[in-house]
């Protein structure tokens, strides 16, 4: 208590709004209504059209991309991928190729491969 007799619980009080009720995790969007449960949340997922095998080969080749991979953008705009990889992998692009397309290529120096999208 201060020497003025008001508690510093009410001078923070006073100061601060203090909600009287909590409600943790409220959703954000409040009183919206949607026809599927997950819209707005973080939780929202694309629906595909991809079996369980092509799903894991899109997986597997987005962490490849991430791991291996870069996204490049010339200078006149037009977009590419390329993955370079070891030459004892050179089956693995060879697989991507048969798969999606793109070009194999070594790199200069012969100790990899690249395999370019556009």
């Amino acid at each position: 208590m201060s020497t003025n007799g008001v508690s510093l619980n009410k001078c923070v009080a006073a100061l601060v709004k203090i909600p009287q009720s909590r409600k943790w995790n409220q959703p954000v969007t409040k009183n919206r209504s949607y026809s599927s449960y997950l819209v707005g949340t973080s939780e929202t997922t694309r629906a595909t059209s991809f079996g369980s095998k092509e799903t894991r080969f899109n997986q597997w080749l987005a962490g490849l991309i991430d791991g291996d991979g870069s996204l490049l953008v010339s200078k006149a705009g037009y977009p590419s991928c390329e993955i370079t990889v070891a030459l004892a992998d050179e089956r693995m692009l060879r697989i991507i190729q048969n798969k999606i397309g793109g070009s194999i290529k070594p790199r200069s120096g012969g100790s990899c491969y690249t395999l370019t999208f556009t």
